[in-house]
């Protein structure tokens, strides 16, 4: 455990975390794919770059918020969201955050139904965004 001024070293766990889609907190089980890519010159001149795409997974709720962001992509009235992925520590206290800019729906999959086994109703959207920052508190 850090105390004041020192920088932790250990790892810290990846199951806590909190989803926002525009200030609004959304439940998701599993964050996947945070990143971006690198293309270089053959010369190594210059470099240009792009956030990956994001893959977000939760379990069927009562909570709409995600199935009227697609409802509305489907209408043709694609919305560019902000998405902020919340690291928290032991206490929950945010550790860090990455906030995915104009991030869009690219895809939504429903869930795999099956009544031989007690698996849950998952739901997966893939996200595309503009940018991806990371915010460290402090």
């Amino acid at each position: 455990m850090a105390t004041e001024g020192q920088v932790r070293v250990d790892p810290y766990a990846a199951h806590n975390f909190t989803v926002e889609i525009n200030d609004v907190a959304v439940g998701f089980a599993e964050v996947s794919g945070l990143g971006c890519e690198f293309d270089y010159t053959e010369a190594d001149e210059s470099v240009t770059s792009h956030v990956t795409d994001v893959t977000l997974r939760r379990g069927i709720t009562g909570d709409t918020a995600v199935w009227c962001w697609v409802r509305n992509a489907m209408r043709g009235k694609p919305d560019g969201r902000t998405v902020t992925v919340r690291l928290l520590d032991d206490r929950r206290a945010e550790v860090c955050s990455w906030v995915l800019g104009q991030a869009r729906l690219r895809r939504w999959s429903g869930p795999t139904l099956n009544a031989i086994g007690g698996t849950l109703a998952i739901e997966e959207i893939v996200l595309t965004a503009q940018s991806v920052d990371l915010i460290a508190p402090g």
